[in-house]
């Protein structure tokens, strides 16, 4: 069936299904026109950043939203549950900004629509790229943090985990006898142009020469993160290392 001839269900659809998962997520989406940001993640307007955060997780948990895909088998349950994983995306970063959380529930005491700025719809997409990068499915995380890019691409970490999907993905297709691709250093760089003292696109880049055999310059790249971060420990262990080794080249 076509995207386009997709409807949300209704709640008599959703009673008939005989998946008690599915009937739920369709009755959750049921109710996203109606609900506020606090409804949707069912916490309340008192609620702390990190009563936030757990509850949005345990939304995902609770509708299996980490892995849409090989959670639900039908097209329309992916449709929904990508509506959900939006919506709840939207509300989770919107009420974890202190500034939009104060404009948005102002203008739901004068109710009065709230338009978000780009950078919480940013936002939104670059969680979701969160998501798939920890799933380990690093092209869909690309994808998500282009698109995070598209809208505010001043935020160095869109870059910077743009950056982190390409290079696990490369990680993961590359033999071990073969040296890594340089175009895998180029959102780093961009992370760095856009923050110069961005510690672990620093870290990063180190990796990466050293994964290379380039040790001399994984070596400046460690010292560089370590400089910018004196609390960066990975980029403090990698220099100890490297400086037990007698080959830099």
């Amino acid at each position: 069936e076509d995207a386009e001839s997709f409807r949300t269900p209704t709640l008599k659809d959703a009673l008939k299904k005989k998946d008690d998962i599915n009937a739920q997520l369709a009755k959750k989406v049921l109710s996203l026109d109606r609900d506020d940001h606090f409804q949707v993640l069912e916490v309340y307007p008192s609620s702390r950043e990190q009563e936030i955060k757990s509850a949005y997780f345990l939304l995902l948990r609770r509708f299996q939203l980490q892995d849409i895909a090989g959670s639900y088998g039908q097209e329309k349950d992916q449709q929904l549950a990508q509506q959900l994983l939006d919506r709840a995306t939207f509300a989770y970063r919107s009420l974890s900004d202190d500034e939009i959380r104060n404009a948005y529930m102002e203008a739901r005491k004068k109710k009065r629509p709230y338009q978000a700025p780009p950078r919480i719809l940013a936002d939104v997409e670059a969680q979701k790229g969160e998501l798939a990068l920890g799933a380990k499915r690093y092209q869909e995380a690309m994808d998500l943090f282009t698109a995070a890019m598209g809208l505010y691409p001043d935020e160095p970490d869109y870059h910077f985990k743009f950056g982190l999907a390409g290079y696990q993905k490369a990680m993961d297709e590359t033999p071990k006898d073969e040296t890594l691709p340089d175009h895998v250093r180029n959102p780093f760089l961009k992370t760095l142009s856009v923050n110069p003292r961005h510690d672990s696109a620093r870290l990063y880049l180190g990796y990466i020469a050293k994964r290379n055999g380039q040790l001399k310059r994984a070596l400046k790249e460690f010292k560089a993160a370590a400089e910018y971060n004196r609390r960066n420990q990975r980029a403090q262990s990698e220099i100890r290392l490297l400086k037990l080794r007698k080959d830099l080249s």
